[in-house]
Order: structure tokens, then C-alpha cells, then sequence
């Protein structure tokens, strides 16, 4: 379905409705997020020297890792009406979660114009369309590598073949600017932590966000895997339907079909949109585990199939 069927199933007065710009539902979002960590962080503390260390680590890992979702909103520019506002939480986000902010945002502008293009589309994962690619790359283990490789080669103005296909040449400042920043941040975090002598970012942050990526990997796979390889935003991705907690601590973006159909529309107003776009969706799955089992579904037969809403 192209942009403008889609224009006439949400007529223009509720598409300007939902694409206002807002900071509270933003900043209700994050106090939330921000509550929840808080809460894991303090179960991890009081698990430390036990074998609850281990549960506690992985809820606060997925805690964490889920903070790649205020991330990609304001990568957007719609998580908040002011700018700064906007801007600092990205950057904020950007650095706990290790993502490089203007490379992610290039990137992602990219993903949305050539979504499932097999040439085009920078954030396409081909390699879990197998089981076995989807069980490596579930293990985040590319995606902290290619994290790794960004922090090494950016700040020296290197970029990889892949990427010079989406980011022009005069952008390769920004993103070493970018890149030394991190490393400074991170350099201040790691002589604070000598000086103290603690390994309280190690336990609290580092740890946490290695072991919490791979339930990210999970949920990235799943909005677009075993979707058709077209243009037809209905059909190229899959919405996952979830509990509010979890839907707020992904930010909605589990609502992904309405995100890539009118991608100008911020986070808060998903729900809303889902309501005009729910009869017209292709793929759409109950829950993440469902996501999960439709996309091991595709990976054993590869037919790209409507998924079975359970």
C-alpha cells in the first residue's frame, strides 16, 4: 500500500492530529523508563553475592538495552516538541546504549525511504532469515561487534564499504565529532572508576547492556523477517501486539507497521493509528514470543506468509 492509500484510510484532519508535537507523553516515557531501571538496578545491588545476581542481571540488561527505543524516537525529531529536549535525550541514550547517533540516524533514514530493499535498505538483517543466522544474530554478537568497530574507526574518519552506500562524504565530520565524544565520555567514566576504585558502571552498565542486547536483536528481527520483500509498508512489516508495560518500555515501536506507514507520526500517537491501519495489517503478531515463533516459522520454510495472529 503505497503513501497515499494509506492517506486515505486516516484522513488528513486526524494525520495532522497525530503528528503534533508533544513533551509530555515524552517526558512521561522516560520517567517511566527511568523508574523501571531504577527499580532493576536496585534488585541487582541487593542480588550482588547471590545466585538472584543472575535473573536481577538480566532483567536490568533488558532494561537497559530498551533504551535503543527513546533512542530511535528522537532519532526521529518527534519524542519531543523541543529540540533540545530532543537532542539531549538522544545523545543521553546514544552513549548508554553505545549506538553512534548520527551514523544510527543517516542509517535509519535510509532504512524507512528503501524498507526491505534488497540493494537499498542499510538495516535489512538477510542474515536471520536462517535459523542459524537468526540464532547468531540473536546473540547480538554482529551487533556488538559492528558497535566496536564504529568506536574504533569513526573517530578516525574511517567508514566501512556498507556504509559509504548511505552516508554522504561531507557527513564523516559529524561523525567523527560524534565518535570522539563517546570516547571521551567513556574515558571520563572508566579514570572515574579507577580513581574510586569501583566497578560499579561495569556491574550497573557495561555488563548489564551486553547481556540485555540480545532481547533487542530478538525484537529488531522481528519487524521486518518473513515480511515481503515490497514497498508496500503493510506488507513489508509486522506489528506485534503486547502488554502496556512492555509497550512502554519499547515505546510503541512494537506498533512498527503504523511507525513505517506514516513514520512523521511521534511514538504517543501509535495506538491511535493502529485503530484506522488494524484491518488493513498483513503481519501482525500476539505477543513477542508469537513474533518470535512466526519468524523460526519463515526461517524453516521461507515463504513469506501473513503471520497468525494467535
Amino acid at each position: 500500500m503505497s503513501a497515499a492509500q494509506i492517506n486515505q484510510i486516516v484522513p488528513r484532519q486526524i494525520r495532522n492530529e497525530l503528528n503534533e508535537p508533544r513533551d509530555g507523553p515524552g517526558i512521561a516515557f522516560l520517567v517511566y523508563h527511568f523508574g523501571v531501571m531504577g527499580g532493576t538496578g536496585y534488585l541487582l545491588f541487593l542480588s550482588l553475592g547471590t545466585w538472584w545476581v543472575i535473573p536481577a542481571m538480566l532483567a536490568h540488561g533488558f532494561v537497559l538495552a530498551a533504551l535503543f527505543s527513546p533512542f530511535h524516537e528522537t532519532a526521529h525529531y518527534s519524542a519531543f516538541k523541543i529540540r533540545w529536549l530532543n537532542e539531549s535525550v538522544f545523545w543521553l541514550t546514544g552513549v548508554a546504549t553505545f549506538y553512534m547517533k548520527t551514523t544510527f540516524r543517516i542509517e535509519h533514514m535510509a532504512h524507512h525511504a528503501y524498507t526491505q530493499d534488497v540493494e537499498k535498505d542499510p538495516q535489512r538483517i538477510p542474515m536471520a532469515e536462517t535459523f542459524r543466522g537468526y540464532i547468531y544474530y540473536s546473540t547480538a554478537i554482529p551487533s556488538l561487534k559492528l558497535k566496536l568497530w564504529r568506536l574504533i574507526n569513526h573517530p578516525l574518519g574511517r567508514i566501512s564499504e556498507t556504509e559509504k552506500t548511505y552516508i554522504p562524504e561531507d557527513r564523516i565530520p559529524e561523525l567523527q565529532r560524534d565518535a570522539w565524544i563517546y570516547l571521551a565520555v567513556y574515558a571520563v567514566v572508566f579514570a572515574a572508576s579507577l580513581y574510586f576504585q569501583t566497578w560499579a558502571a561495569l556491574i550497573y552498565w557495561v555488563i548489564p547492556i551486553v547481556v540485555g542486547e540480545p532481547f533487542q536483536r530478538m525484537l529488531r528481527i522481528a519487524e521486518h523477517t518473513g515480511c515481503e520483500l515490497d514497498p508496500d509498508m503493510l506488507r513489508n512489516t509486522r506489528t506485534t501486539q503486547t502488554t502496556p508495560l512492555l509497550r512502554w518500555l519499547n515505546w510503541n515501536m512494537a506498533l512498527h507497521v503504523e511507525h513505517h506507514a506514516i513514520s512523521s507520526v511521534p511514538f504517543h500517537a501509535l495506538p491511535r493509528l493502529h485503530e484506522f491501519l488494524a484491518p488493513h495489517l498483513v503481519h501482525q503478531s500476539q505477543g513477542f514470543l508469537s513474533a518470535q515463533r512466526d519468524v523460526i516459522r519463515f526461517t524453516s520454510d521461507g515463504v513469506r506468509t501473513p503471520a497468525t495472529v494467535n
